[in-house]
């Protein structure tokens, strides 16, 4: 989409207000995120990603990754190179 000032602009995923609401739980807009609230910030990540999503089939974040992986870690087993 573009912006009257000529540049593109690009919504998020309508599901992300979901994950942008649980962040805005803990750290309001334009909060300051300094190097002692570290574990707080691990805190929100690790609750984002191990929430369920509708665009992952009902999996969780970590869940598609690791399947991800899984599946490279096969394909790479099967490669064969001469």
């Amino acid at each position: 989409m573009e912006r009257t000032d000529g540049h593109e602009r690009h919504d998020g995923h309508p599901h992300d207000g979901n994950r942008n609401g649980v962040i805005r739980r803990y750290l309001p807009k334009r909060s300051r995120i300094e190097p002692s609230m570290a574990a707080d910030v691990q805190a929100i990540v690790d609750e984002i990603n191990n929430r369920p999503m509708w665009v992952l089939g009902y999996r969780t974040p970590a869940e598609a990754f690791a399947d991800e992986l899984l599946e490279l870690t096969d394909k790479q087993g099967r490669c064969t190179s001469k």
